[in-house]
């Protein structure tokens, strides 16, 4: 995983990783406690920018957002699990558009 940088209405931080999973780039991106900007949750934005840096194909990446546990000490609020999502987007004249989580299973997926 490696620090990304990102903007949207204020520049934020994430770690990406990038591998290939069944014929498909799997791009993990985490969200880090001490990030000063939006979220990985604005994941529209995140995505296309991930994709053009990486020079990845939108429509042949699948996109998996990670929240680790934290306490309020590291931010605004405590986080006690962690959360993994894969995340589905309607691509839309080179657009991600209509963002829909659904949950992983670390165990199985």
């Amino acid at each position: 995983m490696e620090k990304f940088s990102y903007r949207n209405s204020a520049i934020g931080f994430c770690e990406v990783g990038i591998t290939k999973v069944e014929g498909k780039m799997r791009v993990t991106v985490k969200e880090l406690p001490d990030n000063p900007g939006m979220s990985i949750g604005n994941a529209e934005d995140v995505f296309m920018q991930v994709c053009n840096l990486f020079e990845l194909p939108p429509d042949e990446v699948e996109w998996v957002e990670h929240w680790p546990a934290w306490t309020a000490s590291q931010k605004r609020c405590d986080r006690p699990e962690e959360d993994w999502h894969r995340v589905e987007f309607d691509l839309v004249d080179g657009r991600a558009t209509n963002p829909r989580w659904t949950p992983l299973n670390r165990d199985k997926d």
